[in-house]
């Protein structure tokens, strides 16, 4: 369902900002720019596809409070904030109920923000929306997408963190642009695929 509405709202995608201790700053800095861009162009809903955190272990309180100062700034300027677990966020690797982020109490800030653990389908802004949180297996998430009839599939908006068996991603990236790509060496690592460019 296509409406005036659905054209003219703003929705902002972010994902794996990854708070840690090392390179707080960096992080920080970063979380200030997409704060400042949402409200420069008056975004109406924000999407964090998971990985807030770096990791399910323990985190030092300075962290956690970087990390929720972020999810504060950012719901005070976007109206509907939503967070899809990434395998990062998760307590325990296979334990999608109990997260990381638990300690954030978020629940409390529905319907504003939203945490989402569950494979999910919502109707935001006159568009249809499929989420897909992380799985280690990943089979669920498959099953959710083929669910989905041709006809809506091609009406449906899909948000995932998702693991992909021998992707390539771009670890380093000096002096590389569209009209000057720089060759990459694609290395294999534990059963994921990863590029390093060279300089």
């Amino acid at each position: 369902m296509r409406g005036p509405l659905a054209s003219a709202v703003r929705w902002l995608l972010l994902s794996d900002l990854h708070f840690k201790h090392h390179d707080l700053d960096r992080v920080r800095q970063t979380a200030q720019w997409i704060v400042a861009e949402a409200e420069r162009n008056q975004v109406d809903r924000a999407v964090v596809c998971g990985d807030l955190l770096t990791s399910r272990t323990m985190q030092p309180t300075h962290v956690l409070s970087a990390c929720y100062r972020f999810i504060s700034l950012l719901s005070d300027v976007v109206p509907r904030l939503h967070i899809i677990l990434g395998n990062h966020d998760l307590a325990y690797r296979r334990g999608y109920q109990i997260t990381a982020l638990d300690a954030f109490n978020i629940r409390r800030l529905v319907p504003y923000v939203s945490l989402h653990s569950v494979v999910s389908r919502h109707e935001w802004d006159g568009r249809h929306v499929l989420l897909l949180p992380f799985r280690e297996e990943q089979n669920e998430l498959t099953e959710a997408v083929a669910a989905l009839g041709p006809s809506e599939a091609s009406n449906t908006v899909a948000f995932a963190h998702l693991a992909i068996n021998k992707a390539i991603t771009q670890r380093y990236v000096v002096g590389a642009s569209v009209d000057n790509p720089r060759a990459a060496n694609s290395i294999v690592s534990e059963g994921r695929r990863r590029s390093q460019a060279t300089c």
